[in-house]
């Protein structure tokens, strides 16, 4: 799928208000239950690729600093939540993740970890075909970024991360 495309679709999500991640979550399902079962698959296959691209110690670094913490899997929902905050907010948030201080921090980063809109395509294939194909059978094989890009970050270092961060640092601290 064209990323022109996917943004497009992404769109949905990145118009309900940022506090409303189940509204997000059904504006992103109605935008894909549009799609073909091919377009379905094609979706998937692109949205991989844009949370492998965001796959980067930077932006861990700057989740883990706004929400006090960041595991694996609360990492992935956090690229979740930054993808269906639109194609803006994420390629600034790429080319400087010090730019999420745009966001309301209030609950904010507590709603983006539970965003787990990477498995919307599956439920949406799920509820067309109950009884058929597995929608995973449909996908190619390709192999996962299994290493983030760029360098660790010391995460026992909160100096360090409002030195880098400092427009996160300054509205952690209001």
């Amino acid at each position: 799928m064209p990323l022109v495309t996917f943004w497009q679709i992404m769109n949905a999500p990145a118009s309900v208000h940022e506090h409303e991640v189940e509204a997000q979550e059904q504006a992103l399902a109605a935008e894909l239950r549009k799609l073909s079962d091919e377009e379905l698959v094609a979706f998937k296959l692109t949205y991989d690729q844009v949370i492998d691209e965001a796959y980067s110690w930077d932006l861990w670094a700057a989740a883990y600093f706004v929400c006090g913490g960041c595991s694996d899997d609360g990492f992935t929902y956090f690229r979740n939540w930054l993808i269906g905050r639109g194609e803006h907010a994420f390629f600034n948030a790429m080319q400087d993740p010090d730019s999420l201080a745009i966001f309301d921090m209030d609950g904010e980063f507590d709603i983006a970890m539970s965003c787990e809109w990477d498995l919307l395509p599956s439920m949406v294939w799920d509820q067309r075909h109950a009884d058929g194909p597995d929608f995973y059978d449909q996908l190619p094989d390709r192999p996962y970024k299994s290493d983030p890009s760029g360098e660790e970050f010391d995460e026992d270092d909160f100096e360090a991360m409002k030195a880098r961060f400092p427009k996160l640092a300054k509205v952690i601290d209001e």
